[in-house]
């Protein structure tokens, strides 16, 4: 088997292929990290439970770190040059989880309690630290000519990525909030962190300026269409609705840029749902329902969706300008699905069932 994915091979396959080697990279890496933090970061990715008990949950399917690379062949090399660098994205990556997971007081990550509720939020901290380090430390070991500037565009990342998720509380907090503010955040979160996987795998490929630019402008389509998506089916489809599953931005009252367009509506259920909104005491799971219909009813979830398909046409374009290799180009284009979204030829978006992952 060779480390770069074979034609025709699906989605599915290309994560097998690709936690073949990043499984391995990534254990060797945490592996560095002094006791206790290296059991804390175990317990986070999925390897161990509790003291070393046995695994609770799902670990992570390494979906963003894949895309570094993919992006790595971008002109016709295999992926071993880049595996390094892909465990380094996830580090990064796990680095934002586990704080934004304290920040937003979530309790639960892939089936099981998340690093700051089983350890405290000292450990989470700390553990979060060490996983950034131990990123640099990695891109740091890597020989090359463009190794400053993937150090330096993981900073500029985590720098956006802690912005965005600064202005993301400040937005719940708030009652009047702007479709354009909640897009920023969008674009400093989901579209800055998939820009960087591109252009990190891009790096890994020495690909030209004019490369990294349109991969970069994928990645930043691409995030758009996939957090839309995200949020998409946290609202659909009704039919299958789960009360406490489905509904968690409306039970947070959290301003996504599908609440807001559908609050930009001149109607009588639009003042209904801005009076949920505003109201202070918690909501039914009803009232939950209800909300969602009214988004619908208020064309959020249109919205929603013209915005997705714009988003991937322009995905589509600037993986054309990226010049990838065939293989390149269709393992991309066709990877995009495992983020719940799809490039086609023409650009259309067709709707996945697997939200934005780490």
């Amino acid at each position: 088997m060779t480390s770069s994915a074979d034609p025709g091979r699906t989605p599915e396959e290309i994560l097998v292929a690709s936690r073949s080697v990043l499984d391995p990279a990534l254990r060797a890496a945490v592996r560095r990290l002094p006791k206790p933090l290296r059991g804390y970061a175990q317990f986070h990715y999925g390897w161990a439970g509790p003291g070393g008990a046995p695994p609770e949950g799902s670990p992570s399917r390494l979906r963003m770190p894949t895309l570094v690379l993919l992006s790595a062949g971008i002109n016709g090399e295999g992926w071993d040059g880049a595996v390094d660098a892909a465990a380094a994205w996830s580090l990064m990556g796990n680095h934002t989880l586990i704080h934004d997971d304290i920040m937003d007081g979530d309790s639960h990550r892939r089936g099981r309690p998340t690093l700051w509720t089983a350890f405290g939020t000292p450990a989470a901290l700390q553990t979060g630290n060490a996983l950034l380090a131990l990123a640099v430390e990695l891109l740091s070991e890597q020989c090359g000519p463009k190794t400053a500037a993937a150090i330096g565009r993981m900073g500029r990342t985590v720098q956006i990525m802690g912005a965005g998720q600064v202005a993301d509380m400040d937005l719940e907090a708030r009652v009047e909030v702007a479709l354009e503010e909640s897009m920023a955040v969008v674009e400093a979160k989901a579209c800055r962190v998939m820009s960087y996987a591109c252009e990190l795998g891009g790096l890994c490929a020495g690909a030209a300026d004019d490369q990294l630019e349109a991969l970069s402008a994928y990645g930043h389509h691409l995030g758009i269409a996939c957090q839309l998506q995200d949020d998409l089916e946290d609202l659909r489809p009704a039919a299958d609705w789960v009360d406490g599953v489905h509904g968690s931005d409306i039970r947070r009252r959290k301003k996504t840029p599908m609440l807001l367009a559908a609050l930009r509506a001149h109607s009588a259920d639009r003042d209904h749902l801005a009076a949920l909104y505003r109201s202070e005491t918690l909501l039914s799971e009803p009232q939950i329902r209800q909300a969602a219909e009214l988004i619908e009813a208020c064309g959020g979830t249109d919205w929603a969706l013209r915005t997705i398909q714009e988003h991937m046409g322009l995905a589509a374009h600037s993986l054309d300008r990226a010049r990838p290799t065939p293989r390149a180009h269709r393992e991309l284009k066709t990877f995009a699905s495992v983020f719940g979204c799809s490039v086609t030829a023409s650009g259309r978006h067709l709707a996945g069932a697997a939200p934005v992952a780490d």
